[in-house]
């Protein structure tokens, strides 16, 4: 098998293991102004 071909399947691996990330921080950021992280939280910290 190719490096190209490997790549390829390794880029396709990637973008399903990571899309319910992206979607979860794309839904979260579009209802909300504190950002996925909760700025908010760490209002008092310095």
């Amino acid at each position: 098998m190719s490096v190209t071909v490997l790549f390829i399947i390794m880029l396709i691996i990637a973008t399903i293991a990571f899309a319910p990330l992206g979607y979860f921080i794309y839904t979260y950021t579009k209802n909300t102004t504190d950002g996925p992280f909760g700025e908010k939280e760490f209002n008092n910290s310095h």
